[in-house]
């Protein structure tokens, strides 16, 4: 029996010690008490600060609001000012906005009547800012990165970004990627592909760029273009069928192994690429190029010659070639027999009025008024042609300005609108590298040891893009040339 009542004794106990921490555990611990960020140090060196800026919110620096500056209120200012700083149990307070009517000339007034800090006062008197807003201080810091950029360095054509979606590309940068020197060394030295080594690494060099570029071989290229008043005829579609990228390098093979080993047979003269490309083109045909498809039709006398014979016909030995093909009463395809020697003679005749019209002996051509004249002459069908064609130089203007302005120092000229306003086009030679002076004739850009665009006398407007009314203009004689090195 004493045995009995010592166990239970036991289990007593401890069903009593088990009953004990359980009722421990349901006691609420006590709360410290709230601590008054009022009298944290941090908090009020943040709060000093808070009111030392919206007091350095001045003429030279003033406060930028996001929104219409039509349409400024207190509720955007007391935003932007909490962009800035926002602290918590702060309430910054404006009761006045005197709004911009002239916006850059004048700027916005408005009155911080009260800060409190946890429902506490802690401004001692109201402080009058001055504002502006975004937009505005992004036109005005276009405008004049504009006016300085002839006082910087000329913008470079290899720093300008390429026009690619989602890409911060410049030539430049492709230039410089470690795997152009492989590239460069896997391109063969003959056209022909006449040794077993020249053909893989011509077949490297395709399977490396179809790895790099996954689809773009393979890529379909096709357009139709309609043409309006045509004499006789009245209207033709120039077509051209579906056909690849590789078919397109297949055909051009050996003129794009003979446009490298030129350029890096002459890199040791010039480091301007478009001024390479342009003396190989016009320069007499490579004696290693093989010869073309159909030279029954006329010998091309320059380089660029073989390579419109390549494109059109396809190479000797290759594929026969997809046409570009003018669809009129009947259609008529463009090969090499039409624009050789006997034809139109694109490149002594109709190219190379293009250009001197370009260069207009030196006193350069309005970029927004001039015209650049493609001369024609010869037969299609029964019909000679003889005439002038005029191309509006605004259409290359359109290209050429980005360019130009995108030796900008400013970061926002995708968040407005620059339209020129004024000015012509210039191309400049040196055969030193030291005195320039304006190209003339092909022959001063065959000669040349570098080559630059300059655009002198040029104004520009920017403005907003959503808001055409929110503009400024520049000066009105810029000078900004493009280092095509």
């Amino acid at each position: 029996m004493k045995k009995l009542l010592a166990v239970l004794g036991a289990v007593g106990l401890t069903a009593t010690g088990v009953s004990s921490v359980v009722a421990c555990s349901n006691h609420h611990k006590t709360e410290e008490p709230a601590v008054d960020p009022r009298n944290d140090e941090f908090h009020q060196k943040q709060v000093a600060r808070l009111i030392k800026k919206i007091q350095n919110y001045n003429t030279k620096k003033p406060l930028l609001v996001d929104g219409d500056y039509k349409n400024i209120n207190s509720q955007l200012i007391v935003t932007a000012i909490n962009h800035n700083f926002s602290l918590k149990g702060v309430v910054v307070n404006v009761n006045k906005v005197e709004k911009i009517t002239e916006p850059f000339k004048e700027l916005g007034t408005a009155v911080v009547n009260s800060i409190t800090d946890n429902g506490v006062e802690v401004l001692a008197a109201p402080i009058k800012i001055k504002y502006s807003t975004v937009q505005i201080a992004n036109i005005t810091t276009i405008s004049n990165d504009l006016n300085n950029i002839n006082q910087e360095a000329n913008p470079k054509l290899v720093d300008v970004k390429l026009p690619i979606p989602g890409a911060d590309l410049t030539l430049g940068s492709l230039l410089d990627n470690p795997m152009v020197p492989t590239i460069l060394n896997l391109v063969p030295t003959d056209p022909n592909l006449a040794s077993k080594d020249d053909q893989q690494k011509w077949d490297q060099l395709m399977q490396m760029v179809s790895g790099l570029a996954k689809g773009l071989l393979d890529k379909e290229l096709s357009f139709k273009k309609t043409i309006n008043n045509i004499p006789v005829v009245g209207s033709a579609d120039i077509v051209l069928e579906k056909v690849t990228v590789k078919e397109i390098i297949d055909a051009v093979r050996p003129d794009l192994i003979s446009l490298v080993n030129y350029v890096k047979a002459n890199m040791q003269t010039t480091h301007n690429l478009p001024l390479l490309l342009f003396k190989y083109l016009l320069s007499p045909v490579d004696s290693k190029m093989p010869p073309i498809k159909n030279v029954k039709d006329g010998e091309p006398h320059n380089n660029f010659e073989h390579l419109l014979a390549d494109l059109l016909d396809g190479r000797d030995g290759g594929k026969e070639m997809k046409k570009i093909k003018i669809k009129t009463i009947f259609p008529y395809a463009i090969t090499w027999k039409v624009i050789s020697n006997q034809n139109f003679n694109v490149v002594e005749y109709t190219f190379k009025s293009l250009v001197q019209s370009f260069l207009n002996n030196g006193q350069g051509v309005d970029m927004l008024n001039g015209k650049l004249t493609v001369k024609v002459k010869g037969e299609i069908l029964t019909f000679k042609i003889n005439q002038e064609i005029p191309i509006p130089m605004s259409l290359l203007s359109n290209l050429i300005v980005p360019i130009l302005i995108g030796g900008s120092a400013s970061g926002h000229l995708e968040n407005a609108n620059v339209e020129l306003l004024h000015g012509k086009l210039l191309v400049l030679t040196t055969t030193d590298g030291t005195t320039w002076q304006p190209a003339k004739t092909i022959d001063d850009l065959m000669q040349a040891q570098d080559v630059t665009v300059s655009g002198e006398n040029l104004q520009f407007k920017v403005s907003d893009k959503t808001d055409d009314s929110l503009s400024i203009t520049t000066n009105d004689n810029l000078a900004i040339g493009l280092n095509l090195g």
